[in-house]
């Protein structure tokens, strides 16, 4: 996964200098998008029931709502490490049961997730991975 180093600010802008850059054809509108598309409830489910309540899931509604890791970092107290290792599902590289589980009850609150869902989604992998 490619981390950009660029706000989402930057990035809009960027965008939006390369779409005036090109020359609108005669008779067409030029649209630029105005930032990632947010997730609706709807779709979130929806995005749970093919990814399952794990990192992916976390992933894709972090993304959606435009929310990079240090920005969810700081929101969230939690190390980067720790929020990267839940995203990758890289459960050798995060703590103990208990620290995972207020992790992912920070995540839901910033991110606006279901918690319950997710703690228990999350954790069934957690302790199957670790042998729990």
């Amino acid at each position: 996964m490619a981390v950009s180093l660029l706000s989402q600010e930057e990035r809009e802008d960027r965008a939006q200098a390369a779409v005036a850059a090109v020359p609108d054809p005669p008779s067409v509108i030029s649209i630029v998008p105005q930032g990632p598309p947010t997730l609706e409830e709807a779709d979130l489910e929806g995005v749970a029931r093919n990814l399952g309540h794990d990192g992916r899931y976390i992933t894709k509604v972090r993304e959606s709502k435009g929310v990079n890791l240090a920005t969810l970092s700081e929101d969230t107290k939690i190390a980067q490490r720790y929020l990267k290792a839940i995203e990758e599902n890289a459960f050798d590289r995060l703590p103990a049961p208990v620290f995972v589980r207020g992790y992912l009850r920070e995540i839901a609150a910033v991110l606006g997730i279901d918690e319950g869902a997710l703690v228990d989604g999350y954790m069934a992998l957690y302790e199957q991975h670790r042998g729990g």
